[in-house]
């Protein structure tokens, strides 16, 4: 079959052109989007995002989509596994993974390229399609000239998307791909002199204090974050907890809303985050599509999980301190051997956590995960995660007298339940598929900004009260960066302490929070109450 010419966008006449076209090439068919040319396979799926915002962006079957992905996706309650696609889109700035070089389409004869265009042919975009760590296989191209962004997902090899892009070809007039750079979230706000972050060793030290946020309530998970107009009306809700998926080769839906941005609005408006990574699985898993843990350098592989999840996790705005729960699918317990690669794989997965500031978690059914790992408890040789997240959908909302995990462990502020699956909810006239959950445990922590008011500077003390020795000083005129609230000793009119993300502590009189001289919404507390 002989391919017709594919679309020529000339200034002034890409916004008058369909947004999408294609044409069947064999094994293979051409699609073009805004002038940029795409060979993919004939069996791929095309979605126009800009015709269909609501279309959910999904990893875990091979597709292309097109355009900006809809703020509110019509997107299932979860969703793991990961095939090979691709999304283009517009590029919005922020900070890719790198840039491509984009080849132009040949020129007719006696004609000269386009200007701006690099050297037409195949190859002419290159690109290495394995992030900086390959725990996620997925990773996100500035296309140059193009005003395009490129993000590519794929399974156990990126040959397929590999060789899309480096066929990709454009014929577009030449548009500016903005590049932003975004506020460095490893940075520390706090007082100057301030100690760092604590670092956790092994073994794992319980979930108790610190700037680790804690929940007691309600909570629901869903395969891509909400718009903000939803996080708003489901505030009218009983949950105060969302679960985001921040990253993983097994996470089916891409960041969508999910942002550094998103994440202080919604902590802004009084949810807690609860962050999920679905890195590998166990070989023996009952889900056939999922990409497993490999059978060499098991603990190196858990250990680049860890890495890529604290990458990720700072890249939201999710700080030192925070807990990551690893999404552990189902799998036969019956296999002794696979059973042991899943316990290693963990042990490194908790292990790096520790040594990088965070703490673990991990997510999985009641009947496999959560009970090999509650008869591992009381192991010397395994680094035990900080806090459960128990799959069992009885309906019953308690993180208490669970058959396959006593009480006695995980006992403090350390457990959560998902008790319900895949249902439909609405709130405040906006539907989400959802799982619904009940939080006692560890979540993600993210800080809040505050403008100090003392007229000579605000002391950051060890502790929360006065007696604890000073650490550093906040300038007049400058932020706090919170991360919860504590009582404390009094200080004028507030006993109310606020925990800083560099670990000192401030008192909240001197702080413009909402909620002084008492406890602030959406801070969190430092410490859950005791439920039993």
């Amino acid at each position: 079959m002989v391919a017709s010419p594919i679309f020529m966008l000339g200034p002034g006449t890409a916004d008058a052109l369909p947004a999408v076209s294609g044409e069947d090439l064999g094994g293979t068919k051409a699609v073009t989007y805004r002038g940029l040319r795409l060979d993919v396979p004939s069996s791929w799926a095309v979605h126009d995002l800009e015709a269909r915002p609501r279309t959910c962006v999904r990893f875990d079957v091979p597709a292309l989509y097109l355009g900006t992905p809809g703020a509110d996706q019509d997107c299932p309650h979860r969703a793991v596994g990961r095939s090979d696609g691709l999304l283009v889109a517009p590029a919005t700035g922020g900070e890719p993974d790198g840039t491509l070089a984009v080849g132009a389409a040949p020129a007719p004869t006696g004609t000269a390229p386009a200007a701006g265009n690099a050297p037409a042919g195949p190859g002419a975009a290159s690109v290495d399609t394995t992030p900086a760590s390959t725990a996620s296989e997925e990773t996100t191209h500035a296309l140059a000239g193009t005003g395009l962004a490129v993000t590519a997902a794929y399974g156990e090899s990126p040959d397929v998307v590999t060789a899309i892009l480096e066929r990709v070809q454009y014929t577009g007039p030449e548009r500016t791909t903005p590049i932003g750079e975004p506020a460095d979230l490893s940075a520390t706000s706090g007082p100057a002199g301030s100690s760092p972050e604590p670092m956790f060793s092994d073994p794992s030290r319980t979930a108790s204090g610190g700037n680790t946020p804690r929940h007691l309530g309600r909570g629901f998970d869903t395969c891509t974050a909400p718009s903000l107009t939803t996080m708003r009306a489901w505030l009218a809700s009983p949950y105060r907890t969302v679960g985001i998926y921040i990253g993983g080769v097994n996470r089916a839906c891409p960041d969508g809303n999910l942002s550094a941005s998103w994440v202080r609005s919604s902590a802004r408006l009084g949810w807690q985050m609860l962050p999920i990574y679905v890195g590998r699985q166990a070989p023996c898993a009952f889900q056939d599509d999922l990409g497993p843990i490999r059978p060499t350098n098991v603990a190196q592989q858990g250990a680049t999980a860890a890495v890529d999840a604290t990458r990720r996790a700072q890249r939201f705005g999710l700080y030192g301190g925070s807990t990551i729960y690893f999404d552990l699918e189902a799998y036969d317990t019956g296999n002794t051997g696979c059973r042991r690669t899943v316990m290693q794989f963990l042990h490194a997965w908790t292990t790096q956590l520790h040594d990088s500031g965070y703490l673990s978690g991990v997510y999985s059914s009641a009947a496999s995960g959560i009970r090999d790992l509650s008869d591992a408890y009381g192991s010397s040789s395994f680094a035990r995660p900080d806090a459960i997240w128990t799959a069992r959908w009885d309906g019953r909302a308690s993180v208490w007298g669970e058959p396959h995990v006593p009480d006695s462990q995980w006992g403090t502020h350390q457990r959560l339940k998902q008790y319900r699956g895949e249902h439909n909810e609405t709130w405040g006239g906006r539907r989400l598929n959802i799982d619904s959950n009940m939080v006692d445990g560890p979540l993600g922590s993210v800080k809040y900004q505050y403008a100090v008011t003392s007229r000579i500077g605000l002391r950051a003390r060890s502790g929360p009260g006065t007696s604890y020795p000073a650490v550093g000083l906040i300038r007049t005129g400058g932020l706090a960066y919170i991360t919860c609230q504590q009582a404390g000793s009094q200080v004028g009119p507030s006993a109310v302490w606020n925990q800083l993300d560099s670990g000192g502590w401030v008192a909240d009189a001197y702080v413009l929070t909402p909620g002084r001289p008492g406890y602030s919404q959406p801070i969190p507390r430092c410490a859950a109450p005791d439920p039993r």
